[in-house]
Parts: C-alpha cells; structure tokens; sequence
C-alpha cells in the first residue's frame, strides 16, 4: 500500500510540478483581513473542490511526504512532524489548523481556480502555504503538492476527512 501510495505521489508530483518560481510578497505580511470565497463565479470543477473543502468537517492529514533531494527516501522527521495535522475551511475564507488536539493557529485562505491551488495566509506567517489540490471525484480524499509561492520545499500530502 506504502508503495502504491508513493507512485502515486511521485506521479502526481511530475504531472504539477511546472509551476513558476519566486516567492509572494504576501508571504512575509500578517493576516488582517477576511473575505467570503465566491463560489458563484467559480467553473464547476473550482466550485466542487471549494464546496468540498468547506461542506465538511476537519480535512486531516494522513500522509505527508518530502522527498530528499538526491535520494529516492523520504525526509521522516517531516512525515512525523506532521503526522495529525488538520485544517477546517470555512467558507467565509478563514480556517484553522492543529495538531491532534490542539488548534495551532488560524487565517486566510482563497483557491485560485487557474492554478486548481489553495492558498493559506496564517496569523504566524510560518503556516503561510500554497498548494495544488486534486480532490478525488466523490469528495472525502484529496491530495496537495506545495507550489514555489512561498519559497516552500517540495511537499506532497494526503487528505481525509473527518
């Protein structure tokens, strides 16, 4: 299963990992604002993938995978890191996130459909993410691949939810 799981995440990490480099200048500024995600002008693919992050309960964090440069192995010490990390989107833009019991912080997020990614602006600007998001075709599974947006190191994730 480990196996299918990690060509799986290699293939999808190949098939987006054409993204533009450099950093957001959003990245380094803290989170003052909220607004509402739109979903009435988003194409319906941009729409169910919004619907299903928000329409549920917590998304939590099954695997977490950052490969090591020059290696074909994994960084473990960030599988372990992350291990019980969850995120609650609401759809007036806000979420939050934790750590098995604990809510680690909150903030922003929006999903910018011409890059089918999701963008998370938290209060600790250290959360600050993006990442593409493949949401599977009945909902309930998702996957991510950071994007370059915050200067972030390559991170391939798997999402139920709960």
């Amino acid at each position: 299963m480990r196996i299918l799981l990690l060509n799986f995440c290699c293939v999808f990490l190949l098939m987006t990992s054409c993204t533009k480099d450099g950093a957001d200048n959003t990245a380094n500024n803290q989170v003052t604002t909220t607004q509402s995600v739109q979903t009435d002008k988003l194409d319906p693919e941009s729409k169910r993938v919004v619907d299903n992050l928000t329409q549920k309960g917590f998304w939590y964090v099954e695997h977490w995978h950052k490969p090591v440069v020059g290696t074909q192995g994994a960084d473990k010490a960030a599988y372990d890191a992350n291990r019980a990390r969850w995120f609650q989107f609401s759809d007036d833009g806000t979420f939050l996130h934790g750590q098995r019991k604990e809510t680690i912080g909150k903030g922003t997020w929006s999903y910018e459909p011409s890059k089918a990614a999701i963008k998370m602006l938290a209060d600790d600007k250290k959360y600050n993410a993006e990442f593409q998001v493949q949401m599977h075709s009945e909902g309930g599974v998702m996957s991510w691949t950071s994007t370059k947006r915050f200067n972030s190191e390559t991170i391939m994730a798997y999402l139920e939810e709960y």
